[in-house]
């Protein structure tokens, strides 16, 4: 039997070094292999404010086989994952946000979901929420929450156990913002209900508690059982947090489409649910530097106007042509909206594909006059083999803290 056991493991030491030769093999061919070279193609503007964004893609040339390398765009450069170390490649996350924080604060991030959802940054903080099932799959709920934060410039961490009110058999993490010291957190649970509803709460990072404090039932305050889907805002230190509601209509025995309900916005600093009225199809409802703006599709592009939330005046602050064919049509995943189109530090961005659908498009305009700051695609340095590659993204953001 003891003989047995020392085979046993021998042979699956045997298995684990074969396995990292193995991989380590694929590693070097793939790092000898000569990635094509990537451009960004200016039609209009400066490429300087590209600087934000932020984005992974996979090149894939019809005469390359089956090799789709990974491109990355950060800062206005590009790089390509098969061009990292073997280490590094090995914790490498598709969303920009998680990998630079994996590279940045690598003992920070051990532990912890790869849910951009459940992280927000500052100039100062790298903040999370989450909870044991995150990343502990066979974990039963216990309905404990993980609140972390990070200081960058000492590299302090401090973490706290809290708990919801009420036991839930579900507990979905939606959104994190933060006013740092206060925290607001979007939840969807089945407390206390036989439906999903989302909940605020507020947790103070100064002043903990062992028990989150719910500021506001936003299902029972919009008063639909719809889905509700949150804003894409890359800036979590946001006073507003953006919403719609969707419905799905039952088309034929095969298919479905989605019907958009409501808009709403709520206030972190009130801890009340906005509702905007008279939207109809083609409306866009987005939040930058503590204010609403609602933008209003036409032919040629999106009317912007800036929204009062107290009275839903609104004030029209121009018209701005869109070049991108498919940016007008709202993307909605991952339990989010304005995937492809949203507003930071007063400029509007938007990403789509050429009429040909092979090279990423991307504009930037000012929102108060409407200026195109830049408009242009991302293509292959050796133009004779665009027309046989083709590069999709596959994870986009902002980064806030770019300018």
């Amino acid at each position: 039997m003891e003989i047995m056991s020392k085979y046993i493991k021998l042979s699956s030491i045997i298995l684990f070094i074969a396995v990292i030769m193995t991989g380590f093999g694929i590693y070097k061919i793939q790092a000898k292999t000569p990635q094509p070279d990537m451009k960004i193609v200016t039609a209009e503007g400066m490429p300087k404010y590209i600087g934000p964004i932020e984005l992974y893609g996979f090149v894939a040339d019809s005469n390359g086989g089956f090799n789709y390398p990974t491109v990355e765009l950060d800062n206005g450069n590009f790089t390509y994952l098969e061009e990292r170390s073997f280490l590094k490649r090995l914790d490498f996350n598709y969303n920009p946000m998680i990998d630079e924080l994996i590279i940045n604060y690598r003992s920070f991030m051990r532990g912890k979901s790869p849910q951009p959802k459940q992280f927000a940054e500052t100039a100062q903080h790298v903040v999370y929420v989450g909870s044991e099932s995150d990343v502990h799959w066979s974990t039963s709920l216990s309905n404990q929450m993980t609140i972390s934060v990070l200081d960058k410039e000492t590299k302090e961490e401090k973490t706290f156990s809290v708990k919801l009110e009420d036991s839930s058999s579900y507990n979905d993490i939606r959104a994190v913002y933060t006013d740092y010291p206060s925290l607001t957190l979007l939840v969807s649970t089945d407390a206390n209900s036989d439906s999903i509803q989302t909940h605020a709460y507020t947790f103070d990072l100064e002043n903990p508690k062992d028990t989150l404090t719910e500021a506001t039932n936003l299902t029972k305050e919009i008063g639909t059982n719809d889905y509700l889907y949150v804003g894409e805002t890359y800036d979590k230190t946001e006073r507003y947090v953006t919403l719609q509601t969707a419905k799905e209509n039952i088309d034929s025995m095969y298919g479905y489409s989605e019907e958009i309900t409501g808009y709403y916005a709520y206030d972190t600093m009130t801890q009340e649910v906005i509702k905007l009225d008279g939207f109809d199809e083609g409306t866009r409802l987005f939040t930058d530097n503590d204010t609403l703006y609602v933008g209003q599709k036409t032919n040629s592009g999106i009317e912007l106007y800036e929204l009062n939330q107290d009275d839903q005046k609104k004030t029209l602050l121009g018209e701005i042509t869109l070049s991108i064919p498919d940016a007008q049509e709202e993307m909605s995943y991952y339990g989010t909206f304005n995937q492809n189109m949203s507003i930071l530090n007063g400029k509007l961005y938007a990403y789509g594909y050429t009429e040909d659908g092979s090279k990423p498009a991307l504009q930037i305009s000012d929102i108060n006059t409407q200026d195109a700051l830049f408009k242009g695609t991302i293509e292959l340095k050796d133009a004779k083999k665009n027309d046989s590659t083709s590069v999709d993204i596959i994870e986009y953001r902002l980064n806030p803290l770019i300018d």
